[in-house]
Order: structure tokens, then sequence, then C-alpha cells
């Protein structure tokens, strides 16, 4: 006879964890645009029991974890970087704007254009996937994303030094103690002291990904507009011609490189 070493929870358990989930992300997110920073500080207390002046590291801050990296995990980290960097690289260059004349006063064509504001989540905990790290802000900094910052949870209420390197070698610019549902907040809507960004990447456990998934930028009014102002029309002179334009970030799925083509011709989709 089968004897059951573990039972799968039942779909109407799944359910209601889900709905759990949900219901928690919404109301955090919506506090998080109510108060801001004040919100940001009570969560990271309770949940991380790190209470910060600034939730951004000092160049002392970044220093001294780095100083308590070992020479050979600096090497490995950096080796592991410039693998990644490399195909970024290649895949950048693969990516060719086009632009064609059709018919005598007719151009059409893409553009590859970087974001101006990249947000990415690194996982931590007592054996950090460095690799969320390298995979992320690596990609958008070959894509010319100007600012990328990052948001690591504190390990036992202190920046996680194995973490914070990897964000410091990949070429962050700024780098965040912060976790969970409040930094996925705090980058996708802003507080006084955190600038909003344009997109997030990186995994996390079901409430980092609701949050994620409950801030879709690209209906963003904001977002939208940021993106036009930065397209150069050239020739085409009027947002009305313009046939598609080609978003240049990187990738939550595959780490990669790629291109979402955004149509805005009266509309607005991602493909």
């Amino acid at each position: 006879m089968a004897i059951w070493l573990k039972r799968g929870a039942t779909a109407e358990t799944r359910a209601s964890a889900d709905r759990t989930v949900r219901q928690t992300v919404e109301r955090t997110l919506a506090d998080i645009e109510a108060r801001g920073d004040a919100a940001v500080r009570e969560l990271s207390n309770r949940l991380d029991k790190c209470d910060r002046e600034s939730y951004v590291l000092t160049a002392a801050e970044k220093q001294e974890c780095l100083d308590q990296m070992s020479g050979q995990d600096l090497k490995d980290i950096e080796f592991a970087q410039r693998q990644i960097r490399n195909f970024a690289r290649i895949q950048r260059a693969s990516m060719q704007d086009v632009e064609v004349e059709t018919l005598p006063g007719v151009v059409v064509g893409h553009r590859h254009i970087p974001i101006q504001n990249a947000g990415c989540y690194v996982p931590g905990g007592k054996y950090p996937p460095l690799a969320s790290a390298h995979m992320s802000v690596i990609t958008a900094k070959v894509a010319g994303v100007p600012r990328v910052i990052t948001c690591a949870p504190p390990f036992q209420g202190r920046p996680a030094p194995a973490i914070v390197a990897a964000q410091i070698l990949a070429g962050a610019d700024e780098i965040y103690a912060l976790g969970g549902i409040q930094a996925v907040g705090a980058m996708a809507i802003g507080t006084q002291t955190i600038d909003r960004v344009d997109i997030l990447v990186g995994p996390g456990n079901a409430f980092v990904a609701e949050a994620k998934r409950q801030r879709p930028f690209l209906e963003d009014a904001s977002f939208r507009a940021s993106v036009l102002a930065k397209i150069k029309l050239g020739r085409i002179g009027r947002v009305e011609d313009l046939m598609g334009a080609v978003l240049f970030l990187a990738s939550d799925a595959a780490a990669m490189v790629t291109g979402t083509s955004l149509v805005v011709d009266g509309g607005w989709t991602a493909e």
C-alpha cells in the first residue's frame, strides 16, 4: 500500500493563501503610497529588524562589505559578471536601429532607447543568490540605463556583504538595504527619499512577486509620457505618425537584454 510522505495543498487552500497574499500586498502598497518613508521604515523594523536613518548604503558601508569578502570570493564574482557582461554586449550589438524611406516622404523604422531608471530586487537570506544582482544590474547598465538601483533585504539586521559586493561590482548606482513589499513599493511608487523607477526586475517570494504584479508600469501614464518624451522622431515629426518604438531593457524572465515593442498608434501595447 502506498504511503503518503507529503500531500500537496488543496485548491481551496491555495486559493485562500493567494487571496491573503494579494490583500496584504494591496494594503501595504496603499500605505507606502500614502505615507512614504514612514511606512517603509515601520515595515523594515518589523520584518527585517533594520532601523536606519537612511536605507541607502553609504560609501563607507559599501567598502566595509567589500573588505569582509575574501580575495577569491571577489575574483569569483568578477569572473561570473564578466561572462554575463560579455554576452549582454553581444546581444546589444545584435539589436540594430532601422530607418527606411518606403515611399517618397514616408519614413518608417524602429529605435532602441534605454529607459532612464531601473530597479533591481535581489533576494537575501542565509544563502543569497548573487546571480540575481549579476543578471539584472549588468544587463541594465549594458543597455545604457543611466540610473540602476538595487534593493536587497538585510541579513540579521545588517547589509549582507556578498550581495552588496555583487551589486557594487555590477555597477549599481544606488544600493538600498530593503527587502520585501517595502522594497518593491519604494522603488515602484517612490517615497520622500527614494525616487521611483520605470521598471522592476528580479525574483522574490510570493509577496515580492505579487507586489511587482500590482505595479504594471506600462499602464502608468507618467511612464508612457517619459518614454515618448525621449523618442527622437526625426523626420517623422509627430507621435501619431510613429509606427512603433522599441524599449531596451533587462529581461526579468531570462536575465537577458531584450527589446519590447511599444505601439503608439493610438494605443499602448507590449509585445
